[in-house]
Parts: C-alpha cells; structure tokens; sequence
C-alpha cells in the first residue's frame, strides 16, 4: 500500500542543506589553513614571520597590518598568514 504525497513534490539537483554544508566546508578549509595574530610588536617584518611561523607548513600569503589601536591611538601590529 502506498503512502500519500504530502506537500510539494520531490525536488530535483542539490538540495539545501547540500548548500549549507558546502558553504561550511569552505569556511572550515579557510580556518583550517589560517592564523590571526595580533599584538605583534610595531615593525614586525615579514621575514621575522616567516622564520617562526615557517617549521608549521609551507606559507602561502602574509598580511601585516599596522594601524591605530581605536583605544589610545598608538600604532598596533596584527598578522594573518595563511598556509
């Protein structure tokens, strides 16, 4: 005996929560591969980095940022590196 149809009919192709769970695997490999540090000194080179960073896997970008701590206005150093 067969069940009745409720609702709207079977979709065809990549269902939502396919979407949603590929836009979190896209997320995580970022996170996965990424670092965020802050409180670096001011001048911090990027050779510097990449003598510490460099025995945790091959570095694919750095980014050093200088700017205005919103506090007190003093420059501040922060790093993102991904690998």
């Amino acid at each position: 005996m067969a069940l009745p149809q409720f609702g709207s009919p079977a979709r065809t192709g990549p269902s939502p929560v396919d979407s949603i769970a590929k836009d979190y695997n896209d997320r995580y490999e970022v996170d996965r591969v990424s670092l965020f540090c802050g409180n670096l000194a001011v001048g911090t080179a990027k050779d510097q980095i990449i003598e510490l960073f460099q025995a945790f896997g091959t570095i694919v970008n750095i980014l050093v940022r200088e700017s205005p701590s919103k506090f007190d206005g003093k420059s501040i150093c922060l790093l993102a590196l991904h690998y």
